[in-house]
């Protein structure tokens, strides 16, 4: 159950930022703004490293760790 949990909050975060980014969660509207997605940069800081990752995978990332965690794929498994 905890698991589960864990992964909602990854998919919650990524229709958040989904709908932060596009203003609507539709296909049309996400599929039509992927120029956009692709172009935003955002800088993660880890300790002494910064990463630059497109809008969009970051958003495919949390989408996998939802699936990941409803699915119980290693990483997320008890």
């Amino acid at each position: 159950m905890l698991i589960n949990r864990i992964s909602d909050l990854g998919f919650i975060l990524a229709l958040l930022l989904l709908f932060d980014s596009t203003e609507a969660l539709d296909f049309f509207t996400i599929y039509s703004s992927i120029a956009e997605l692709l172009s935003t940069k955002i800088n993660i800081q880890l300790l002494p490293y910064t990463i630059q990752l497109n809008q969009i995978d970051i958003i495919c990332m949390l989408l996998f760790f939802a699936a990941m965690g409803k699915s119980a794929q290693l990483g997320l498994h008890i």
